[in-house]
């Protein structure tokens, strides 16, 4: 074991394997995935990795917020705990994130009644930040005026509220544009929108979806987000983009590539069947974290060559793996890409291809 250099290990709930020797957090990583593997019956899928974030890297975080007596309370939330860690120093933010830890204390109880708590999500785009404020008070139009004058002193970008977590976003204060740039095109990025939590490891998961499917040429790419891997490829490619974000889809939509349709459509309740998937040489997914049954059944019994399974739960991940073997897929290896350092999370990224 080795000593942890945050201050506030193991208080936090954010780093939990910060104290683990390089060699022990490598196996730690790797156990689970290993482990899940084995009860689907695919022990013989080899693992890579992990490919690690480095520190401050992370450019999007869930932080707690609390007005208190003495003032806002800032950062993540303890281990197992609704205790709030007031942040004063973070190993894995970004640096611009954490800064803006301190301009909330500063300005937030302008907006924030004593005694309530709310989340603020918060995105760095390049030098700017998306930040989403979810519960506190209604929004009725004098919070409006003092979300607008918060933005303001927060220096963001766009400043939206959202009245529950899963809710819609709703845009407050817009003061600059923001923008995406993967290699191959840009979009806006909607209010409360959905990036890799690591610049790092999106290059990784990108380049391994580009190099799978280097020879094909009619890719279609499921749970697309903001185009992540559609703008990753090459502009040649005939790509079909879908997702059931509307906003995602949205953006992705105004890069007005030629070879680029993207659709928004429910995947889980409603997945491309067998028909629409014939003629595409390789699909691309990366489900949410309960990942995609409905449609690797479909993907299963497709004629697809190529499928590039991208996972961010072990368990989902194997499940799905087995659906794909058990309609005649091969996987040899899983390449894990740790974006959430000193965690238990992992990213997984494997390639499918069509037996025979």
């Amino acid at each position: 074991m080795t000593n942890a250099v945050c201050r506030h290990f193991p208080a936090c709930g954010g780093c939990r394997l910060q104290d683990m020797a390089p060699e022990a957090y490598r196996a730690h990583k790797l156990a689970g995935v290993c482990e899940q593997l084995d009860r689907t019956g695919l022990a013989h899928i080899a693992l890579t990795g992990p490919e690690s974030s480095p520190p401050r890297t992370r450019r999007r975080a869930a932080f707690a917020l609390r007005h208190t007596s003495s003032g806002i309370v800032a950062g993540f939330n303890g281990w197992r705990s609704h205790d709030i860690i007031d942040l004063q120093e973070c190993h894995i933010l970004c640096p611009a994130l954490f800064a803006l830890l301190e301009k909330l204390r500063a300005h937030l109880a302008a907006w924030l009644p004593k005694g309530k708590t709310c989340d603020a999500r918060a995105t760095l785009i390049g030098d700017d930040i998306d930040l989403v404020l979810v519960g506190g008070p209604p929004l009725e139009l004098e919070q409006r005026r003092q979300l607008a004058a918060l933005a303001e002193k927060l220096g963001v970008a766009r400043l939206g509220w959202r009245k529950w977590d899963r809710g819609p976003t709703e845009p407050v204060a817009q003061l600059r544009p923001l923008m995406v740039t993967f290699p191959h095109g840009s979009v806006r990025f909607p209010p409360g929108g959905f990036l890799q939590a690591t610049a790092e490891g999106e290059r990784a998961l990108a380049n391994i979806a580009v190099a799978a499917t280097a020879k094909d040429r009619k890719i279609v790419d499921l749970f697309c987000g903001i185009g992540t891997f559609a703008l990753s490829l090459e502009p040649e490619k005939q790509i079909y983009a879908v997702d059931g974000d509307e906003a995602a889809v949205a953006v992705l939509r105004e890069a007005a590539r030629a070879n680029l349709k993207a659709e928004a459509r429910n995947l889980s309740g409603n997945p491309l069947d067998v028909l629409e998937l014939k003629g595409y040489d390789a699909a691309i997914i990366d489900p949410p974290r309960d990942g995609a049954r409905a449609q690797i059944r479909q993907l299963a019994k497709s004629a697809v060559r190529t499928i590039v399974s991208i996972s961010c739960d072990a368990a989902s991940f194997a499940r799905d793996m087995k659906i794909l073997h058990d309609g005649g897929y091969r996987c040899e290896s899983a390449h894990v890409v740790d974006q959430f350092l000193w965690s238990a999370h992992i990213e997984l990224a494997a390639v499918a291809e069509r037996a025979g």
